[in-house]
């Protein structure tokens, strides 16, 4: 059965505007022509299932846009038709009319988000649940926003810091490849034509390149093995490499206290909160830490011996939770938390990317340097000799 979105008009020039299911859109203009409507225009919605889930941006406007239209006045049913209706491609149309379908046959608009098919991430359910039994969807709606509009930039500086080394890695090995099939072969046979040897950095160099696929199977055999024998080694390898897994551990914990700090603000138990954050982390290797808090936790540990347990978590977090339980002022500590940790993230961020720059550039023009050396000293030194 297929699906169409349709406007169309009657007898007495009423517009109206709906979706069917039925098998071809001639069947679409015999079923609208019975109920004395005629067609002005009409698309194929294609199966939103096709899509797995809502991108971070996509959750941020979702949240952001029904806020505000909550907050205005708007019903639920009517908020969600005008963005179904305002909504740019087929996949976010065809979400929202089906929201508005549920919402209109009864269903609650948790249920609604619930029965997505993953669309929308658990932490959006578990809260928008919490909204309608509270009667503060609003609330909720707005911090939701605040809480994926805030990861979405975060993960979006990360994205740009990452833009300029992988352009410049990428320049570097079609470089490589061009000076390997056009200009070396040149200089290659000029040593041989005046009587020279080829050196052997030189050798080293070339068989290394013909020869890499060799290399990226053994790697790939060995990783893959690796992850036959324990699925979460690919997803722990980078928590253990040097340098870099401070920046994602800072990134891990972010995302964590963020998390607990709207799921506290709107009443949830800690161990309920912890619960839903691990139910929402893809990472096995994320996963076990969080379980390992859950575990302290329900023996009677409290919150903080059992973060600094994981040692995912840095001793200015856990010295920060501990303050927050003998206050009692978790969600307040954890507000200022996640301020100090993004801003202390982005400074170190900011950082990285202006030493990655120089740093790429230097180790490529050192290779590069050294490559056409280890070509051009052979033929100065032949020329030298043939002029002596």
């Amino acid at each position: 059965m297929r699906k169409f979105y349709y406007k169309a008009i009657n007898l007495k020039a009423n517009k109206i505007k709906g979706r069917c299911e039925c098998d071809s859109s001639n069947k679409l203009r015999q079923i609208l022509r019975e109920k004395e409507y005629y067609i002005l225009s009409f698309r194929e919605i294609k199966n939103y299932r096709a899509k797995k889930k809502f991108t971070l941006k996509e959750n941020a406007m979702f949240c952001k846009k029904l806020y505000d239209l909550l907050s205005s006045g708007i019903s639920l049913i009517n908020a969600l038709n005008i963005m179904g209706s305002q909504s740019e491609d087929d996949f976010s149309k065809a979400v929202f009319l089906q929201l508005v379908e549920d919402v209109s046959k009864g269903k609650s608009l948790n249920g609604s988000i619930k029965n997505s098919n993953n669309i929308f991430p658990n932490f959006t359910v578990f809260l928008t649940k919490i909204g309608e039994d509270s009667g503060n969807l609003e609330k909720i709606f707005n911090m939701l926003y605040k809480h994926y509009y805030s990861r979405y930039m975060l993960k979006n500086k990360i994205e740009k810091a990452l833009i300029y080394p992988s352009i410049t890695v990428l320049l570097f090995f079609i470089t490589v490849i061009f000076m390997r099939i056009k200009v070396l072969p040149v200089f290659l046979s000029m040593i041989k034509e005046l009587g020279g040897d080829i050196p052997i950095s030189t050798k080293i160099f070339l068989w290394s390149i013909d020869n890499i696929w060799i290399v990226i199977v053994f790697f790939l055999i060995v990783i893959f093995t690796s992850i036959i024998k324990n699925k979460s080694f690919l997803q722990s390898i980078k928590f253990k490499m040097p340098y870099i897994k401070k920046y994602l551990i800072m990134w891990e914990q972010i995302k964590f206290i963020e998390s607990l700090n709207v799921l506290i603000t709107s009443g949830v138990s800690i161990i309920d909160a912890i619960t839903l954050i691990l139910e929402s982390t893809s990472n096995i290797y994320i996963k076990d830490k969080y379980k390992m808090v859950l575990e302290e936790i329900n023996k009677g540990e409290n919150l903080f011996k059992a973060l600094e347990a994981t040692e995912l978590f840095s001793k200015q977090v856990v010295s920060m939770f501990y303050i927050a339980e003998t206050s009692g002022k978790m969600d307040s500590c954890t507000e200022n938390l996640v301020k100090i940790l993004n801003d202390d993230f982005t400074l170190k961020l900011d950082k990285l990317v202006k030493m990655i720059e120089p740093f790429t550039i230097l180790i490529i023009s050192i290779f590069i340097g050294f490559m056409l050396l280890g070509v051009l000293m052979p033929i100065m030194n032949i020329t030298s000799s043939l002029s002596v």
